[in-house]
């Protein structure tokens, strides 16, 4: 058998694809890869074809969800693998984003879309750095409603 020619650098190099999920039409599916290095939100049509990019940060982006019926984008990307979270929302037809939370001291975790598609909920630490509490927002353009307040690791579930 012949020795391998593999190098330690090569296993650091694997790339994957994870998180599908289905647009709101059903005829694509946006997942999450970092096969350009850093994990981006790409879409690919059911029928099949090559995919296309729909984010392009230096930052990893690590959650996309789509709204209900509503056609919009959401995903979560921090700032140097630091954990905190912001919230933003694609235009997935012009590629235009807007920041939905914007504090870079701040985690934020994305919950669910309303069943309209015209508000998120998510956990967040604004308040008090140790603890996670649930907030609504209406987006794109809504002031964050604090809805459940505890000190606790609190998460929005539906």
């Amino acid at each position: 058998m012949a020795a391998s020619s593999l190098t330690f650098d090569n296993y650091l190099s694997v790339r994957s694809a994870y998180a599908p999920e289905f647009d709101t039409s059903g005829k694509q599916v946006t997942f999450l890869t970092d096969i350009t290095g850093v994990p981006q939100v790409w879409a690919v049509d059911v029928a099949g074809g090559w995919p296309h990019q729909l984010t392009f940060f230096d930052e990893r982006v690590t959650v996309a969800k789509w709204s209900h019926g509503g056609g919009r984008l959401l995903f979560a990307m921090d700032t140097g693998g630091d954990e905190r979270h912001q919230l933003y929302l694609l235009d997935p037809e012009g590629g235009g984003v807007t920041a939905l939370t914007d504090d870079p001291n701040v985690m934020n975790t994305f919950g669910f879309w309303s069943p309209d598609g015209k508000a998120v909920a998510y956990a967040s630490n604004r308040r008090d750095y140790a603890f996670f509490d649930i907030y609504i927002q209406d987006v794109p353009d809504g002031e964050p409603r604090l809805v459940y307040r505890q000190d606790g690791m609190n998460s929005a579930l539906a």
